[in-house]
């Protein structure tokens, strides 16, 4: 009987671990990606709305847009392999990476091939957003950084081996 309270004590644990770990993965996954409509109240010529309802498992899909600057609209969608909260990290990590990337200005290949090439890239080295101002105020790139900042317990970069490394850290 002892040996049955024990695996059950286990496995309970266990069950809230995984539900806590989901949680907080569905946590970063919803709070990475756009969610206050409408986004540009101020621009009356096109309006723009999203939502995703991610399957049982939260994964790495996102979307993210915003402006690049007057005249252009950037509009990313994007899923990274994988469940939890690797992929929900990863999945934010290249959605900050492509919108900081965006504001230093390029087309879409020269960013794209910017991000994937392995160029060093450190998205930390940039001062904290103003959170006050609107997002058009604030313009594009940052945002991400400082929720990643403010949200985990630890994150450092290096440049290791032609590799841009990104190490974020989570207590549960």
């Amino acid at each position: 009987m002892v040996s049955y309270m024990e695996n059950l004590t286990a496995a309970t644990a266990e069950k809230e671990r995984i539900g806590a770990e989901l949680s907080l993965a569905s946590t970063i996954q919803l709070n990475s990606i756009p969610n206050i409509f409408p986004a540009f109240p101020d621009r009356q010529e096109f309006d723009i709305y999203a939502t995703m309802t991610p399957a049982k498992e939260v994964g790495g899909d996102f979307y993210n847009f915003f402006l690049v600057d007057e005249d252009h609209l950037a509009l990313v969608i994007g899923d990274v392999s994988g469940k939890g909260i690797p992929a929900a990290l990863f999945m934010m990590v290249t959605n900050i990476l492509l919108s900081d990337r965006t504001s230093m200005g390029g087309g879409p290949v020269e960013i794209l091939s910017f991000v994937n090439g392995g160029r060093p890239y450190d998205p930390l080295a940039a001062g904290d957003p103003d959170v006050t101002a609107s997002a058009e105020e604030r313009g594009a790139g940052g945002l991400g950084v400082y929720m990643v900042k403010k949200s985990m317990d630890d994150i450092s970069y290096e440049y290791k081996d032609g590799q841009n490394i990104l190490r974020i850290r989570k207590n549960l």
